[in-house]
């Protein structure tokens, strides 16, 4: 959840200093918190404010004209940001659970969200591995359940169960 915070070209050059740092990581596990941090310090070092290119100093040839200082980000500033960026998306992730949700069943009782059959969850339903078989539905890269056009379910979508 953490890496999803990230502009897609901010991670990438991240994910590329990570792999530098990390040579051995697999890719399918997910980073240490740690190591993204230190990863996008390290980066963003290297970085003006407003721009993704890497921060270089220009020679001016024309002693009437001084370039504007280049406004650098201090490692503790940095630090601070990343502190309380992930501070936000553990509050996020922890935040009261939507109580409007449909797809809900009573404390203790172990159902499906797929089917709402009893004593089993959704990655273990046999009737999301009959509608993948049918061509209805498919997992994404994530291994999340979503339709045949690559979307997922709809919340608004009456009924109890994702399969009705």
């Amino acid at each position: 959840m953490f890496q999803r915070g990230f502009q897609p070209s901010l991670w990438t050059k991240i994910e590329r200093r990570l792999k530098v740092k990390i040579p051995d990581h697999y890719p399918g596990d997910p980073y240490k918190f740690e190591d993204i941090k230190e990863a996008a310090t390290h980066v963003l070092r290297g970085m003006r404010i407003g721009s993704e290119e890497p921060h270089q100093a220009k020679t001016v040839t024309d002693s009437t004209v001084t370039p504007a200082p280049a406004m650098v980000i201090k490692g503790e500033d940095i630090s601070t940001i990343l502190g309380k960026f992930a501070q936000t998306l553990v509050s996020a992730m922890t935040a009261k659970p939507n109580t409007n949700i449909l797809h809900t069943h009573a404390p203790g009782e172990i159902n499906c969200h797929f089917c709402g059959g009893k004593g089993h969850i959704l990655p273990n339903c046999l009737l999301v591995l009959k509608y993948i078989d049918e061509g209805k539905i498919h997992r994404n890269q994530e291994g999340h359940v979503v339709l045949s056009s690559g979307a997922y379910v709809p919340r608004s979508v009456p009924g109890r169960w994702i399969s009705e």
